[in-house]
């Protein structure tokens, strides 16, 4: 005898059901936890090795000062002047400082102003790259990488991704033309707007 076939199910509800799938992934553990905490005990060493493609040539002495300034205006919420050449990597060192500052929950809201519009949007350049395509920052910090990972680095697809058993998207964003970049569960947000694009207007509020 045939089987009786159950009820089809309607085309939409199906594709709606394939398309939550589509937007899961199965989240990963810290693969190296001891690695993690040793390299975040140092700012420069951290760089060096979680952005080894940035700051693949050792850091100078004006490296280092600029690296301290960051974290003793973070740490104090003062100021912190330090001159240099140009072409001897400032923009690019204090955005690798910033996300050091934010990967290791020193900071929620760092925002990065330079003088030139161009500028501020190479730091969130630098920023979604090391969060969607870097390996190392992957395998040691998932609970922030993997969304931006598993989209791409698109804006659409890493706001809509959702934790495999979850129904909820992770909250991470990318909203480039806001100057933002929004961590997984609100954990952090990265901001970057020139001195005349208003700094100050860079906002948001967790759910």
């Amino acid at each position: 005898p045939r089987r009786k076939r159950g009820p089809v199910r309607p085309d939409a509800d199906r594709r709606s059901q394939d398309r939550h799938r589509q937007r899961q992934f199965d989240p990963k553990p810290c693969q190296d936890p001891a690695r993690r905490k040793r390299y975040e005990r140092n700012c420069a060493r951290w760089l060096r090795f979680y952005c080894h493609e940035a700051f693949a040539l050792p850091f100078g002495d004006i490296h280092q000062e600029i690296i301290d300034g960051v974290l003793h205006a973070a740490k104090t919420g003062g100021r912190y002047v330090v001159a240099a050449p140009r072409g001897t990597g400032k923009s690019t060192v204090v955005n690798g400082a910033i996300l050091y500052l934010v990967f290791t929950g020193q900071v929620r809201f760092p925002v990065a102003v330079p003088w030139k519009h161009t500028d501020a949007k190479r730091s969130l350049q630098f920023w979604l790259n090391c969060l969607a395509w870097n390996e190392r920052l992957l395998l040691d910090y998932p609970e922030i990488c993997q969304p931006f990972s598993e989209g791409k680095g698109s804006s659409q697809r890493v706001k809509t991704l959702c934790r495999r058993g979850e129904d909820n998207p992770t909250g991470a964003q990318v909203i480039l033309s806001s100057g933002i970049i929004i961590l997984p569960d609100s954990r952090a947000v990265l901001g970057s707007a020139s001195m005349n694009g208003s700094p100050r207007g860079l906002q948001f509020t967790a759910d």
